[in-house]
């Protein structure tokens, strides 16, 4: 937490975290990929669990900056158990961060994406209304296509989320020649495909929710954009 302001950063995001410990997708599961200026990652949400996480925070919080959670379900967790999962998480650490984002979009634990649909977004934010009233953001995948991102982006705002977050990490694997065939691509190869989520989400919310950018934004130029 202490590391990421030095970088430069105007708010520090730290996560994800599962409700246990957990030691992620086996190894080797991070790839560089240069000449794209990207990153391919199978990491799997290798954290040290909801008690660790809190741990940490009462060490900094509250922090000279922004500071945010990033929640997931456990690898182990069946989609039945998912909702428990974010409860738990919710319950832990509401009140040692400045917001929370629920993470449904991450392509490196199985079955998880399959939780972007508009009955599990609602009942998430209806629950988490209940335990905090800490701005609450949804994550979503850049792999949707627009008219998907925008029909899971309103419902999430109507159910109270306070932004989304566009986009996580593609499993469109023709993006670099010679990716492997699992985990998820970052930096500038997911720039455009991030870009066109994040443009019809700006025609439809605009105004109405808070929207962060982010997948291969890496100059001024392409912040202004």
């Amino acid at each position: 937490v202490r590391a990421l302001p030095a970088l430069g950063f105007g708010f520090v995001e730290v996560g994800t975290v599962t409700p246990l410990p957990q030691p992620g997708n086996p190894r080797p599961r991070l790839f560089r990929h240069p000449a794209q200026r990207s990153l391919q990652n199978s990491l799997g949400f290798n954290n040290g669990g909801l008690e660790a996480m809190r741990r940490r925070l009462q060490r900094v919080y509250p922090f000279s900056l922004p500071l945010g959670v990033n929640l997931g379900k456990n690898r182990a967790t069946p989609p039945e158990g998912a909702l428990d999962d974010y409860a738990t998480l919710l319950r832990g650490l509401h009140d040692l961060c400045d917001y929370l984002v629920v993470n449904l979009s991450s392509p490196n634990t199985p079955g998880l994406r399959d939780l972007q649909n508009e009955s599990f977004v609602r009942a998430l934010l209806g629950l988490a209304a209940e335990i905090t009233r800490k701005p609450v953001l949804v994550k979503i995948s850049p792999d949707l296509t627009p008219e998907q991102a925008v029909a899971l982006s309103e419902t999430a705002v109507e159910a109270g989320a306070a932004g989304i977050i566009a986009t996580n990490t593609t499993t469109d694997y023709s993006l670099i020649p010679g990716a492997r065939d699992f985990g998820g691509i970052s930096g500038r190869a997911l720039r455009e495909k991030s870009f066109r989520i994040l443009e019809a989400l700006a025609k439809a919310l605009f105004g109405r929710t808070l929207l962060i950018s982010a997948g291969g934004i890496d100059s001024g130029a392409e912040v202004y954009r």
